[in-house]
């Protein structure tokens, strides 16, 4: 056998090994393949041995025989070597994680947190992605999770909420092991802090001290407007006019556009970063301006030992407004628009399917009434 003399030099042909009834090469005098045609149980199938030249005669004999020798040691042992070989195929064919969520992702497009659902399932997931979904165990997914709960466990929890409906999906249709229906964690405490008055004064104070840092502008944005970390983060110039801020559902835990009104505090923010406008679009940039300031544990850092304040988060100075303004009297229904979380504590589900007003312009009146409590703050009045 001469496969560089014996094979066509284009389009595809095939050579049986003089010396192993089943053994072929099936190509051109470029690239081929060893194939393996042999019975089992009275079944005619064909294995896949390797690819010629890199798998040379010799070589595709040695491996040849030990697939016959396996067959037969796996009979004798008596396994099913039809059954293993279906499985093998199965798994070949399986869809990995990341194309399974993406189909899963289109079909629920109907249900409102799918985008955001999706978005926590990659991020906390993000190193099981490729695996196919057969190769998925709790092991895996859980040590996962459990890394990233080191730092998030509030998301590391939800993670795992939004990731068992994509697993029961998924085992319907007979792609993930029913094991992993039972994947369950146990839920961290809900976290209830919010910032005192006299904290959150010596916190803007530290803030204000550090000038146009983009990490210090970003997270006066955060105090002034309430939004979350990562929308603020990812603000666009092209998504402000005027003194209304729209962020694209793309960026929202809803999944649809949401209207801030920019009060003066968070109109000050902007004016003092407007120096940076022509360079990108980001508002709060990183080093190379293409992607968002991420450097947000070690500026944590250095701004609880500037402040004195210590043992809270940046979600929680939407819980601090949240707080703050109910103790001016302001309407629960409001302060949970300006929070966008569109009535899910104050409104029964009824009321959400027929209530769709954007409620602009209570939102301003209260994110101004904000914004001079927090003046008064910072001016100790």
């Amino acid at each position: 056998m001469h496969p560089k003399t014996d094979l066509p030099p284009i389009g595809r042909a095939t050579l049986k090994d003089p010396e192993i009834p089943g053994l072929e090469l099936r190509g051109n005098s470029k690239s081929a393949t060893w194939t393996l045609r042999h019975r089992v149980d009275g079944h005619r199938i064909r294995d896949t041995i390797g690819r010629w030249p890199g798998l040379s005669a010799v070589a595709a004999r040695k491996a040849a025989y030990a697939k016959i020798a396996s067959v037969a040691i796996t009979k004798a042992s008596g396994g099913d070597v039809l059954a293993q070989r279906a499985e093998r195929q199965k798994f070949k064919k399986a869809r990995s994680f990341d194309e399974a969520l993406k189909i899963y992702s289109a079909q629920r497009s109907d249900l409102r947190t799918i985008d955001h659902a999706e978005r926590v399932i990659r991020n906390v997931f993000a190193c099981l992605l490729q695996e196919k979904l057969p190769a998925l165990t709790k092991a895996k997914l859980l040590a996962c999770n459990d890394k990233h709960r080191e730092s998030a466990p509030s998301v590391a929890d939800l993670s795992i909420r939004y990731l068992r409906p994509f697993l029961k999906w998924a085992y319907d249709r007979g792609e993930v092991s029913p094991d992993l229906l039972t994947l369950r964690v146990g839920q961290t405490a809900k976290r209830d802090r919010y910032l005192s008055k006299q904290e959150l004064a010596a916190i803007l104070r530290a803030v204000q001290s550090q000038g146009t840092h983009v990490a210090a502008a970003a997270t006066k944005m955060m105090v002034a407007s309430a939004q979350r970390r990562n929308e603020v983060a990812g603000m666009k110039w092209s998504e402000v006019e005027g003194n209304l801020w729209t962020i694209p559902g793309e960026r929202t835990k809803t999944g649809n556009d949401y209207f801030v009104p920019l009060n003066q505090m968070a109109l000050e923010v902007l004016k003092e970063v407007e120096t940076k406008k022509a360079e990108t679009d980001l508002v709060f940039a990183g080093r190379t301006g293409v992607t968002p300031f991420g450097g947000w544990s070690k500026y944590k850092a250095k701004l609880d030992e500037k402040s004195g304040v210590s043992d809270w988060t940046f979600h929680d100075i939407r819980r601090t407004f949240a707080t703050l303004c109910a103790d001016e009297g302001v309407d629960a229904v409001i302060i949970d628009r300006c929070l966008n979380h569109v009535g899910a504590t104050s409104l029964n589900d009824v009321a959400r399917r027929y209530q769709h007003s954007s409620m602009i312009e209570q939102k301003r009146l209260v994110m101004d009434q904000w914004s001079e409590i927090l003046m008064c703050l910072t001016n100790e009045c």
